[in-house]
Parts: structure tokens; sequence; C-alpha cells
């Protein structure tokens, strides 16, 4: 990996990873707003969930990990402590966000999600489109979501 340092290559792979980072959130935060197939939603809910329990059980993100380790190799300079979000908004944009509010907005984030989800899993069933291209396909919301899946 040393022709990456030389190249500067490694520092763009650490930004690329970082975009990637950032694209992966954006999903997680407004992916209820464009998730309409069910494999899409299962996948949406299992990353809120995986989020939520890496926050609580104090781990980084695999993400946040690899950036930070290619920035540490190869743009030190770049190299940052603590979380994505505290990095990219703190220093960048000058918002701060306190950790403990960062996981309680995750929680609260898959709650929600969640609800909406069974909520229109629901109405789907009462008005008879499951099944349909408006409602949702048999099973849904699949056995993450506690459906027939």
């Amino acid at each position: 990996m040393d022709w990456l340092a030389g190249s500067g290559l490694g520092r763009v792979a650490a930004d690329i990873v970082a975009v990637i980072h950032a694209g992966w959130i954006l999903f997680l935060v407004g992916g209820v707003l464009v998730a309409r197939r069910a494999w899409v939603r299962e996948i949406h809910v299992g990353g809120l969930l995986t989020n939520v329990g890496l926050d609580l059980s104090g781990l980084d993100c695999p993400l946040t990990a690899l950036e930070r380790a290619l920035r540490l190799r190869f743009d030190p300079g770049g190299w940052y402590a603590g979380s994505f979000l505290q990095h990219y908004l703190g220093t960048r944009l000058g918002l701060t966000l306190p950790p403990a509010l960062v996981k309680w907005l995750g929680v609260g984030l898959l709650v929600g999600t969640w609800s909406l989800y069974r909520s229109r899993r629901r109405a789907a069933v009462r008005s008879g489109r499951e099944g349909s291209r408006r409602g949702f396909p048999d099973g849904f919301p699949g056995p993450l979501l506690g459906g027939g899946g």
C-alpha cells in the first residue's frame, strides 16, 4: 500500500469513503421517503438498527474507522478523533452535537421509521392494496419488522 502514499490515491480513497459515508447517513435519515421496495425498507431499518446498536455500545461505525485509518496512514493532517458527524458537522459547519443527543436522535429515528412502516403496512392490508404496485409486497414488512416475510 506504499504506492498509495506516493501517488496521493490514499487521500482520494479516504475522501471516497467519506462521500460514501455521507450518502449512507443521508439514506438512514431520509430513506423512509424513498423506500418503495420491501428490500430497501429492510436495508433501511437494518442500517438504523446497526447504527443505534453501534452508538449505544460505544463502538465506531466501520466506515468511520476505515476513513480514519486511511487518513492516519495517507493524510495525517486530515485525521480526526470522534465520530464522522461530530467531525464534519463540527469542524466543517460549526455545529456541535453532543454524543448523547446523536444517540437519542438515532433511537428516535429508528422508532419513528419502524412505526411509519408498520402503519403503512396496516393501511395497505386494510385497503386491500397488499401486494399491489401501490401497496406493499406480500410478506412485508418481513421478519425484521415483525411481518410475514
